[in-house]
């Protein structure tokens, strides 16, 4: 839960106001997952087309591609789909 209200603190003689830092902590956690979720995808990427590469003609034959299509996906960026 996401909350931006400003909490009254009575303080003798001053009143100040106080921000939660929830909202913050909460942006920067998501940001984080975020982050993590992304460079894992890109290492899973990374492993399948290595393992593409290391498949042999009968294997390749089997799942339907072809040698030119598992180099032509194994030279895309790990960040390309």
């Amino acid at each position: 839960m996401n909350t931006t209200s400003v909490h009254n603190v009575r303080i003798p003689g001053a009143e100040i106001q106080v921000a939660p830092v929830v909202g913050i902590s909460a942006y920067l956690s998501k940001a984080f997952r975020t982050l993590l979720r992304t460079l894992e995808s890109w290492q899973v990427r990374v492993d399948q087309r290595r393992h593409l590469l290391e498949l042999d003609e009968r294997l390749l034959r089997d799942i339907g591609l072809s040698r030119y299509d598992v180099q032509r996906e194994a030279a895309k960026p790990f960040w390309r789909k």
